[in-house]
């Protein structure tokens, strides 16, 4: 006689073996995408500083604006970039301790806990992209005016 409830058991397990590598492969991408970042951010800075001499003299260029504006942002991105990293490892620590919750001392609401690292975590991603983003379309603006 099959036990009643056994199915959902069994999917409840599935399900949480999913979510897990779910949340390895968000973890893994948001790791990446951080160190991609910062590489990227820096790098741009670096290059541009030194180009700015010899390609595009600053001080007889028009819309400098633009390259300021660019770098105040790579800036921002380095920033943030580096900021989620210590987030990042709060956020994890949080989930361990919800775990330990959960599995150790069989506190079922465990994971339902919000985890505002992670969010906070987040919001920095967010704002590094979209502030390198910005700072490479003012950068080739000011690269594109000054030299057409």
């Amino acid at each position: 006689m099959k036990r009643q409830g056994t199915g959902d058991e069994q999917r409840g397990e599935m399900y949480a073996r999913y979510r897990d590598k779910i949340h390895k492969r968000d973890l893994s991408n948001t790791e990446n995408y951080d160190k991609a970042l910062l590489t990227l951010s820096s790098a741009t800075l670096g290059f541009s500083l030194t180009a700015i001499h010899s390609i595009i003299p600053f001080k007889t260029s028009d819309y400098t604006w633009l390259i300021i504006t660019g770098w105040v942002l790579l800036l921002v991105s380095i920033i943030t970039s580096l900021a989620a990293f210590p987030v990042s490892n709060k956020a994890l620590s949080v989930q361990l301790k919800s775990a330990e919750d959960y599995y150790i001392d069989g506190k079922e609401d465990a994971f339902r806990r919000k985890n505002t690292f992670e969010n906070i975590n987040k919001y920095l991603n967010y704002i590094a992209g979209l502030s390198f983003g910005i700072a490479i379309v003012a950068i080739m603006a000011f690269v594109i005016l000054n030299v057409l």
